[in-house]
């Protein structure tokens, strides 16, 4: 019984450094892509307080509403599905 719980063992410390080396591989490969996405996102954020601002202090949705000419409570429940 001792060889098979050290088999086990050594399985599972297998598995488990095998993981770890394919999450570090995949992270890897996604870092160019979620920097991307990191600094879009912060452009997006300038833009919206830039946005509101030059509203005079309109939100996003309130903006959406004027310019779109659909009610505020229906592009907030197409938000909150899509």
């Amino acid at each position: 019984k001792r060889e098979d719980a050290a088999s086990l063992v050594n399985r599972v410390d297998t598995t488990v450094e095998e993981f770890k080396r394919a999450l570090k591989e995949q992270v890897r490969e996604q870092s160019p892509y979620e920097l991307f996405n990191g600094r879009l996102a912060m452009v997006g954020f300038a833009l919206a307080v830039m946005g509101d601002s030059v509203t005079g202090g309109l939100g996003p949705l309130t903006q959406l509403s004027t310019e779109t000419g659909i009610p505020v409570i229906d592009a907030e429940l197409f938000g909150a599905f899509f």
